[in-house]
């Protein structure tokens, strides 16, 4: 009998103690932890570098660096002169640590390039910035990041940026920007703003170019007899689109190409040309109607993204994307 009387208080000890600890955990299970993450916060911490007001996180440039040595801040920008557009002098260093370039000449005869900058600072670190010149590109000013007013501060941070002249002597900067969100495939989409002076830029509402599921990324555009042309680069080719108003853009050409149509388009008197980059040497086409392209002629340079303008006396000054610096 004392063993079964034992052996039932056992049972019974046993039982309170785990009832005790099931309550103990549930009961710390329907807390949340006081240094959980809202999904706000997390993803403005996975997007540190990519939202539009960067100063309300903290991250290090040399730590993105490390996690990603061949990344976008491990090329320069390279210039070259060039008497007919096809045959170019050696290429000079422009900017070291930047991409994605872009050049015109505004209404007052000066040039301004547009480009990814990637500066050995947290300030600045992925954003787009400009530079300018007054002397055919022969000297330039130190690098400004650009101020896009109106800009939704849920969106990431402008970027992709391609300069454009408008009719009455505007500025019209197109780039690309998304949600920020913690989803890598987020859909991009193209938008625009507008500056008299390249750096302080006005927000046009919507987005320029849009496509159901598909993103949109690093376009080449410009005005040309009147109407905008917009392509944008695709798999097995490009994608084109024309306005009237640089504002509303539609489709209206699918190109199959082997080639890489990632660059810049050049506006001339009787022809718009495009000049995109590698594999290989970098290379340009040419269209009287928008429509129909001409085989594309290599030049004598390689690199990446090449960015065009023609200058007063007739030379071209090309600035393109280098091989890897440590290639």
């Amino acid at each position: 009998m004392r063993l079964k009387t034992s052996f039932g208080l056992i049972i019974i000890v046993l039982l309170v103690i785990l009832v005790s600890i099931a309550s103990l955990y549930f009961g710390l299970k329907q807390e949340p932890a006081n240094d959980e993450l809202s999904g706000a916060e997390t993803t403005q911490e996975e997007n540190s570098t990519t939202i539009q007001n960067p100063e309300k996180t903290e991250f290090s440039w040399e730590e993105i660096e490390k996690g990603n040595p061949t990344g976008p801040w491990s090329r320069d920008l390279h210039m070259a002169l060039s008497h007919d557009g096809t045959t170019f002098d050696s290429p000079q260093m422009f900017i070291e640590r930047a991409g994605v370039p872009s050049i015109i000449e505004d209404s007052q005869g000066q040039l301004i390039t547009a480009f990814q900058w990637f500066p050995q600072s947290n300030e600045g670190f992925d954003a787009i910035a400009v530079s300018f010149s007054e002397d055919r590109g022969e000297t330039w000013s130190n690098p400004t990041s650009i101020v896009v007013e109106g800009f939704p501060e849920d969106y990431i941070r402008p970027y992709d940026p391609t300069l454009t002249l408008t009719e009455n002597g505007k500025i019209r900067l197109f780039f690309t920007s998304n949600l920020a969100t913690k989803d890598p495939n987020a859909i991009s989409q193209i938008y625009s703003a507008l500056s008299d002076d390249g750096i302080h830029y006005a927000f046009e509402d919507n987005a320029r170019v849009s496509i159901e599921n598909e993103r949109m990324y690093d376009c080449a555009a410009a005005l040309f007899s009147r109407l905008w042309y917009l392509l944008m680069p695709s798999p097995g080719g490009a994608l084109f689109f024309t306005s009237t108003d640089g504002i509303s853009f539609a489709q209206t050409q699918t190109l199959s190409s082997s080639k890489n149509w990632t660059g810049n388009l050049l506006t001339q008197n009787d022809a718009l040309l495009f000049y995109g980059g590698g594999p290989g040497n970098i290379w340009w086409s040419q269209t009287s109607d928008g429509q129909t392209w001409s085989q594309p002629k290599t030049t004598n340079l390689t690199g990446g993204d090449p960015a065009i303008v023609q200058l007063e006396d007739g030379d071209y000054l090309m600035i393109f994307v280098s091989d890897p610096r440590n290639k």
